[in-house]
């Protein structure tokens, strides 16, 4: 019964993650869409940058992934959940979760679940992606 309760919890967690997250639309003609973001935790103002577009980090931790997380991005090469990115100690931070197609920062990629402090500017790229960070 626990075990069923807990799954129902977990279920119902991710389903509202699902509802809180960016998609992000890829297709050339189209402008991303954002569908909703979701903050809780104070911390600066930070946005990843796309294709000139601005996805707002409004959520700590905030994951990036094909199919799971607050960013969407819909293609083979993006893992399910990608990396994420954590605001702790003053600080963000990039981590890569395991990801098929890796994760770098200014080039140098990061091992699985390896963390990586990041600053205004640095570029991370998830599988053929370049997002540059922004802090303010």
């Amino acid at each position: 019964r626990r075990k069923a309760e807990a799954e129902e919890l977990a279920r119902r967690k991710e389903e509202e993650r699902r509802k809180t997250a960016v998609q992000v639309d890829l297709g050339e003609e189209k402008a991303p869409q954002i569908v909703s973001v979701d903050g809780e935790e104070k911390m600066p103002p930070a946005s990843l940058v796309l294709k000139n577009v601005p996805y707002s980090i409004d959520s700590n931790p905030f994951v990036i992934g094909r199919e799971s997380g607050d960013l969407l991005v819909p293609v083979d090469y993006i893992s399910y959940e990608h990396a994420k990115i954590e605001y702790m100690d003053a600080s963000f931070y990039v981590k890569d979760l395991n990801s098929t197609n890796h994760t770098m920062v200014n080039g140098i990629r990061l091992e699985p679940e390896e963390m990586k402090k990041i600053v205004d500017g640095d570029v991370i790229t998830l599988g053929k992606l370049n997002f540059v960070f922004r802090i303010g």
